[in-house]
């Protein structure tokens, strides 16, 4: 999604002191994109969003210079839960984050699709479609929504692009939907991303699936845990098993080049995110 020839580059970045001031230290950190989460990601109940603090996040946003705004779901939700009750208030917490995100004026609304324990994970492929069916109903209008790849540690499903698309192809409004490449978890999952042979292969498996057109966004992420390892654990860009060259190789692949960078890497302080954006700024010269 680049705009107007720009590069969009940015952070996962803290909203505790409000989202008017998460949109102001993206500015201080000279990013033009940014994903948050619209409420604490580790509780289902939130309180109304009030319009006046999201049109001030909104003027706040227009004068930072941000182009492009993600949120991420809460991490509670189990779109492919056999729980019917589990399922629902997912199902129903979904709408609800659909309805902040367009208050917000997001771009795009980011998922995890959930875990089936103990079914055969093409049912729970049917059962995250048909919750994303549900909570499109209850929610009319919205930005678009991104199902995410997961690092393929059972039982959680998406691991695949072959798991993605085949829930886009049963979602009823397929123009509301697209999908977010987390690179620390495609390589977790088997998909070895520092070679240009294996990058090329991930990417034709999103055409082939899905379509590169659904590909909206990407997480960009060094990953800790080995190649095909199923476990999810980020790194700073370019100190993991991805490395370097494996972090250049996806900055300068043409086919992504329109696409928001979003970093989920670790911080401790502000200084952690001006190292990996330096990272970035280095590493994406081409020659």
């Amino acid at each position: 999604m680049k705009k107007n020839g720009v590069f969009l580059t940015g952070f996962h970045v803290p909203i505790a002191g409000g989202f008017a001031a998460a949109a102001t230290y993206a500015a201080s950190l000279g990013i033009n994109a940014m994903q948050i989460f619209s409420k604490n990601p580790r509780g289902w109940s939130a309180k109304p969003l009030d319009r006046a603090e999201a049109l001030e996040f909104r003027e706040k946003r227009k004068e930072a210079g941000i182009k492009f705004v993600m949120i991420h779901t809460c991490y509670l939700l189990n779109l492919a839960s056999q729980d019917e009750e589990l399922r629902e208030k997912s199902v129903k917490a979904l709408a609800a984050e659909l309805e902040r995100a367009e208050l917000l004026g997001a771009d795009c609304l980011n998922t995890h699709v959930g875990s089936c324990k103990g079914c055969p994970p093409d049912d729970g492929l049917r059962t995250v479609a048909e919750s994303i069916n549900e909570a499109f109903k209850l929610c009319s209008k919205s930005p678009a929504l991104l199902l995410e790849n997961t690092s393929r540690l059972r039982p959680s499903i998406g691991g695949s692009f072959r798991d993605l698309g085949a829930i886009l192809k049963l979602v009823e409004e397929k123009g509301r939907t697209g999908i977010c490449l987390d690179t620390a978890h495609a390589f977790g999952a088997g998909y070895d991303v520092r070679s240009a042979a294996g990058l090329n292969s991930l990417l034709k498996e999103i055409d082939s699936e899905i379509g590169l057109v659904k590909l909206r966004a990407i997480h960009f992420n060094d990953s800790k845990a080995a190649l095909g390892s199923g476990i999810d654990r980020h790194e700073h860009l370019g100190m993991g098993e991805i490395g370097k060259a494996g972090v250049a190789l996806l900055l300068k692949n043409p086919k992504l080049k329109n696409l928001p960078f979003i970093m989920e890497t670790p911080r401790s302080s502000p200084e952690d995110d001006r190292k990996n954006l330096a990272t970035v700024l280095k590493l994406r010269v081409f020659a």
